[in-house]
């Protein structure tokens, strides 16, 4: 295989990728708010969710809400899918910017940063957004009745870890660009 082929392969794999982070995008906000809406369907039949709506869901009569705790559910669980959208974005950008063989360089450098922070950002408004939601659900119970409940698992520490080395990998890229760019301006 040709350096020349093994380059038009990752070129094209790059433009795939980009392309399914923006599916995995969208797959992500329609299975959030399905989860809400016909939990049955989604989190029961297909066992289908994100882990926010995933954890509480299941300890709720979601039938008993009423549209304003719904739609309120529906918001408070997409504040931490936000920020999973952004490292996605930020993913898909920097498979384009592959795609177009600009592979080392302060660009692409940051948008594998952005991906990293964006995973960060996700766990931590994922451990912070559980006791707003369980306090919203249950804010129409009689006294004594409130639930706030907060979790923290193996897999916001498996994030935290794999997002870190993220952004760290990208801050080293990104100082190699600015090397390679002094070197390349003294020869």
């Amino acid at each position: 295989m040709t350096d020349s082929s093994k380059l038009d392969r990752m070129t094209n794999l790059s433009l795939v990728m980009s392309k399914f982070s923006l599916l995995v995008i969208t797959v992500a906000i329609i299975i959030n708010i399905f989860s809400w809406v016909k939990p049955e369907l989604i989190l029961e039949k297909y066992g289908l969710g994100f882990s926010l709506t995933e954890r509480i869901l299941p300890n709720f009569d979601i039938y008993s809400f009423s549209w304003w705790q719904l739609t309120g559910g529906i918001l408070i669980t997409s504040i931490p899918l936000s920020s999973l959208i952004f490292s996605l974005w930020s993913l898909h950008q920097l498979f384009r910017s592959y795609s177009q063989r600009d592979y080392f360089s302060k660009k692409t450098a940051r948008y594998l940063g952005f991906a990293g922070w964006g995973v960060i950002g996700w766990s931590m408004l994922d451990i912070l957004c559980e006791p707003l939601l369980t306090l919203w659900l249950t804010m129409d119970e009689l006294q004594g009745g409130y639930f706030i409940s907060i979790s923290l698992t193996t897999g916001h520490f498996v994030a935290f870890f794999m997002s870190a080395c993220l952004a760290i990998i990208s801050r080293i890229l990104y100082q190699a660009c600015d090397i390679y760019a002094e070197n390349q301006s003294i020869i």
